[in-house]
């Protein structure tokens, strides 16, 4: 039997590389990558972070750029990650190495107005990016957006 692999994007706590290996274990790649004309925004309800959580809303602006990684995994862990999401997963393109690809991403469709998320889950986030090698830089300005609300 073959193995079915996809990329996933990640951009909230599932940058955290610990959450990651908790949720669905090892994976193949994991990368730097960045979605183009998205903004991050902080708007879906979670109970388990007891607040407000990422989200990704489309733009279409060139200038707008959500940090992330993409994890090289296989389809039978996305569809482990979909159960903690509760949503269906959606292609997304993002940049990784100069190359464009198409992930999976979770983007979730609510009218909730943004906000501030948890400092628990805040913290979870900024440690994934800095795992993933982002600069101090990139990191202080994911924590400035969230503490904007």
């Amino acid at each position: 039997m073959e193995l079915s692999f996809v990329w996933y994007f990640a951009y909230g706590s599932n940058l955290n590389m610990g959450q990651m290996m908790n949720r669905v274990g090892e994976w193949t790649v994991c990368k730097r990558a960045m979605a183009k004309g998205y903004k991050l925004v902080f708007n879906v309800q979670s109970r388990r972070w007891g607040g407000l959580a990422a989200n990704l809303v489309r733009t279409y602006e060139v200038d707008d750029t959500v940090y992330g990684a993409i994890y090289h995994i296989l389809s039978k862990q996305l569809d482990v990650l979909t159960q903690y999401e509760r949503v269906a997963p959606t292609d997304v393109c993002v940049e990784a190495d100069g190359d464009t690809t198409i992930a999976r991403a979770y983007i979730f469709r609510n009218s909730r107005e943004p906000g501030k998320p948890p400092d628990a889950y805040l913290e979870v986030m900024l440690a994934g990016l800095r795992q993933h090698g982002y600069p101090e830089e990139t990191v202080g300005k994911v924590k400035k957006l969230a503490k904007s609300h």
